[in-house]
């Protein structure tokens, strides 16, 4: 799994041990996320392949999630990246990140209509 960026060897018959994850995985529990992961992909993935599977689950895993505050230029660069990339309406796993709304759509929710 070396091109996703996690080196693991296996240590005895039913343990790892983890000598590398992915930068985006940084400040976060490896141990669960391993353990998330690897639930995912045993319930069959996101992916055409194990390797696009485990890259969809390590990306969702380590996203932003609600009620995560972020700074004005945190929230201009993550639209600047989501922008740059092949397929921007939707995570891996097919979910929206984005929704279009009309002008009479948008009052509605203000109750403006």
């Amino acid at each position: 799994m070396t091109s996703v960026g996690f080196e693991i060897d296996a240590f005895g018959e039913q343990s790892v041990v983890v000598r590398a994850v992915p930068a985006m995985m940084a400040g976060v529990d490896i141990r669960e996320r391993l353990h998330l992961i690897l639930k995912e992909l045993a319930e069959g993935g996101a992916g055409d392949s194990w390797l696009d599977s485990v890259a969809i689950s390590a990306a969702c895993h380590t996203s932003i999630r609600a009620n995560h505050a972020l700074s004005l230029p945190e929230m201009r660069e993550l639209v600047s990246q989501l922008e740059r990339t092949a397929f921007p309406r939707a995570c891996g796993h097919g979910r929206p990140t984005m929704l279009l709304m009309s002008q009479t759509d948008l009052e509605k929710q203000f109750s403006r209509r």
